[in-house]
């Protein structure tokens, strides 16, 4: 059973654009959690 977290997490990935510059950007600001997420 998923938590509503882990739904939420699902949703965002599906919002973001699948950019690897984009992505990068993010986890040199520390954002890195969302890259492990959408993976």
């Amino acid at each position: 059973m998923q938590s509503d977290s882990e739904i939420t997490w699902k949703k965002k990935c599906q919002s973001f654009p699948l950019n690897l510059e984009i992505m990068e950007e993010k986890i040199r600001r520390g954002e890195s959690k969302y890259n492990m997420h959408c993976k």
